[in-house]
Formats: C-alpha cells, sequence, structure tokens
C-alpha cells in the first residue's frame, strides 16, 4: 500500500517501483505524513482489505 502522496521525489520513485512489483497492490491516497490523521477513514479501510 502506498500511502503518503506528497513524499519526496526519492521516496516517491522508490514506492512507485514497488507498486509495480508482481503481488503488490498500490493504493495511492492523498496526504502528507500525517495521513492517518488527515485521512483515517480512507486508510483504516485499505488497511482492512489486508486483514
Amino acid at each position: 500500500m502506498q500511502a503518503v502522496f506528497f513524499a519526496p521525489p526519492k521516496s516517491k520513485a522508490e514506492m512507485e517501483v514497488l507498486a509495480e512489483l508482481s503481488g503488490v497492490e498500490s493504493l495511492v491516497i492523498p496526504g502528507s505524513l500525517g495521513t492517518h490523521e488527515e485521512n483515517a477513514v480512507d486508510l483504516a479501510n485499505a488497511i482492512k482489505s489486508f486483514i
């Protein structure tokens, strides 16, 4: 899951490479490093799909 939209360029590039791997699900949830506060419901729903 890719949760940070406004990431530093190098970190974002690394996350995009990981998202392309087979067997990896990727979901972009807009926000900053406080995504858990800004978009708590969206993040919780994304996490629930894995458990």
